[in-house]
C-alpha cells in the first residue's frame, strides 16, 4: 500500500509460494512499522544485500527500487559521477588492501579529474565515448599494461553501479585493452640518460634518482626512507618494502654517502630524507604527483615525448638534441631503475642470487629461502657499477 493509500503490486521474482510470502513480508515491515523515508530505504537496500540472487540480477534490483520510488512518491537518483565515486571509494576502503585500494583511489581520482564539469553529471549520462578518450589520454603517458589496468578499475567501479540498477549498462565494458606486446615492456637506462637527468634534477630529485639506482628500490619505497632507515656505521640501508613486506639490507655507495653528507635536513630517525617528496606522496595517499614529476623531467631530457594531454616542460640548452628512437622510448619511468641496477649488476657478473637479494625480487621463491647472502659480496657488487656522478 502506497503512501496514497493506492495498493501497488510487484513480482519478487520466486516461484515458490512459500518463499514469495516470505519476502513479501519482509518488504512490507518497513512499511507497517511506520519508519521514516530514509530508514525504509536502508532497510530495503540491506534486504538486497541480503539475498545475492537480486544482487547478481540488475533487472530485479531496478524492479525493486521502482517498487520504492512508487510508495514514497520519490525517485532514486544515481548521483553524479564525482558523488558516486567518493561514496564507493568510502565504502570499499574498509573492505580491500590498502596498496589495492591506494590505486583504486588514484585511478578513479584520477578519471574524475579528467571529466572535469562533466564529473558533476548524472551517472546515468557517463558514456563509453568518455571513457575511451580517458583511456587514450592516459596511453599518451603510461604503458599499455598500466592504461589496462586502469580500464579495468574503471570497471569495478561502474560494475557495482550498474548491480545497483544505479545505471542500465557499464559504459566501460565496450572500451578495448590495449594490446600489451614487447613494445610496452621497460627498459634499462644508459648511463649517458641517467646523466642527463641528473643534469637537470633539483636536489632532492637527484637523491631519489640515486637511491632508486644504487639500491634497486621502488619510488614509494624510496620516497618514504628515513634516517631510521640509515646505519651510519655500518653503511647499510635497512627498510621493508612495502608491496612484499620483505626486509632488504643494501649496503651505502659512495654516492649515496656523498648526498646524504651535502643535504640539510634534520637527523632525527623519523625525518624523511626526502621531506618535500614524502609530503607530497602522503597528502596523495600515492605516488602518482611524483611519478608525474619524475616523467617531467624524461620529458625535459629528450628521453621521452610529451602527451597531447600534457604541459610541454621548460627547454634545456640540450634539449633535444641526438636524440635516437630508443631514447623516444615511452615506456621508461622510475621503475626502469629497478631494471637498470638489475641489468649493471648481472652485466658485471654478479651472480643472480646476489642481485635477487640486493633488488628484492620474490621470484624463485624457494631458492631466496635457502639463499642467505652476506654483507660483502653485496658490497663488491654494487662496488661493480658505475658512478654517474662522476
Amino acid at each position: 500500500m502506497g503512501l496514497d493509500g493506492k495498493r501497488l503490486q510487484r513480482s519478487t521474482g520466486e516461484t515458490n509460494q512459500s518463499k514469495a510470502l516470505a519476502q513479501s513480508i519482509e518488504w512490507e515491515k518497513p512499511y507497517r512499522n511506520g519508519l521514516s523515508e530514509e530508514k525504509s530505504c536502508f532497510n530495503a537496500l540491506s534486504i538486497l544485500r541480503e539475498h545475492r540472487s537480486f544482487l547478481s540480477s540488475g533487472e530485479l534490483a531496478k524492479e525493486f527500487r521502482g517498487l520504492y520510488e512508487d510508495v514514497f512518491r520519490v525517485e532514486i537518483e544515481a548521483g553524479t559521477v564525482r558523488r558516486f565515486a567518493e561514496s564507493w571509494l568510502k565504502r570499499r576502503e574498509s573492505e580491500i588492501r590498502p596498496r589495492s585500494f591506494i590505486t583504486y583511489k588514484s585511478i578513479i581520482n584520477r578519471f574524475v579529474e579528467f571529466l572535469g564539469k562533466d564529473s558533476d553529471m548524472d551517472l546515468r549520462l557517463l558514456q563509453k565515448e568518455q571513457v575511451l578518450a580517458y583511456r587514450d589520454s592516459v596511453a599518451e603517458r603510461l604503458s599499455p599494461r598500466t592504461v589496462n589496468n586502469h580500464i579495468r578499475s574503471l570497471r569495478v567501479l561502474l560494475n557495482d553501479a550498474r548491480r545497483d540498477a544505479l545505471i542500465d549498462r557499464n559504459p566501460a565494458d565496450d572500451v578495448r585493452r590495449l594490446p600489451e606486446g614487447r613494445d610496452s615492456e621497460r627498459r634499462a637506462f644508459t648511463p649517458d640518460e641517467l646523466r642527463s637527468i641528473l643534469a637537470l634534477a633539483d636536489c632532492e630529485w637527484k637523491g631519489l634518482l640515486l637511491f632508486g639506482l644504487y639500491t634497486g628500490q621502488r619510488l614509494g619505497d624510496v620516497v618514504r626512507l628515513t634516517w631510521a632507515n640509515i646505519d651510519v656505521e655500518r653503511r647499510e640501508i635497512r627498510l621493508m618494502t612495502n608491496k612484499t613486506g620483505r626486509r632488504i639490507n643494501v649496503p651505502m655507495m659512495k654516492p649515496l654517502a656523498d648526498y646524504l653528507a651535502e643535504i640539510d635536513t634534520p637527523r632525527e630517525s623519523t625525518s624523511p630524507l626526502f621531506p618535500n617528496a614524502f609530503e607530497r606522496a602522503e597528502r596523495y595517499g600515492a605516488n602518482g604527483p611524483l611519478s608525474k614529476e619524475f616523467r617531467a623531467l624524461l620529458v625535459e631530457a629528450g628521453l621521452v615525448q610529451v602527451g597531447q594531454h600534457e604541459r610541454s616542460p621548460r627547454k634545456s640548452p640540450n634539449h633535444g638534441k641526438g636524440r635516437s628512437q630508443r631514447r623516444s622510448s615511452g615506456n621508461l619511468s622510475f621503475h626502469c631503475l629497478r631494471h637498470t641496477a638489475t641489468s649493471m649488476m648481472k652485466n658485471s657478473g654478479v651472480s643472480e642470487a646476489v642481485v635477487r637479494d640486493i633488488i628484492g625480487h620474490s621470484s624463485a621463491a624457494v631458492s631466496a629461502l635457502y639463499t642467505h647472502i652476506e654483507s660483502e659480496p653485496k658490497r663488491e657488487a654494487l662496488e661493480k657499477m658505475p658512478d654517474i656522478t662522476i
